[in-house]
């Protein structure tokens, strides 16, 4: 029965040393692929190049939240309303949220974050991407 134990735990132990050694490559692997922003169509049906949305992505550094680096990927052209879970992006550029029925969400390697820019500390290569869309 120990001996059986011991082997249980010897095996646990080794699938927890490969999880985590092959952790940074499948994170990388599973990162969404680069797309192309959707355009508007007017009411003839054709693409309307005023429409196009406007999405804005940047790539993770050290020490530094999403808000941070948007505020300098958008040079500063950032509007925000403070609630007590942070910061709500209001506005991006002068796009603002409800313009047809849009908001501003961002997105982390291709997953929609799940708290606010000013609290999400970015992590190794992540890909920080904003995404004026209607919201699910």
């Amino acid at each position: 029965m120990t001996k059986k134990i011991a082997v249980l735990l010897i095996l646990l132990a080794a699938y927890l040393a490969v999880t985590v050694a092959i952790q940074p490559r499948l994170r990388q692997v599973l990162r969404a692929p680069e797309t192309t922003p959707p355009v508007s169509q007017n009411a003839q049906g054709t693409p309307s190049a005023q429409t196009q949305t406007p999405n804005l992505s940047y790539n993770c550094e050290p020490k530094k939240t999403a808000f941070d680096l948007l505020e300098r990927a958008a040079k500063n052209q950032v509007e925000v309303k403070i609630y007590s879970f942070g910061k709500m992006i209001t506005a991006i550029n002068g796009v603002k949220n409800g313009t047809d029925g849009r908001d501003w969400i961002f997105f982390v390697d291709g997953k929609s974050a799940t708290e606010s820019a000013d609290s999400y500390h970015c992590q190794d290569r992540e890909k920080i991407e904003w995404r004026f869309i209607k919201p699910e």
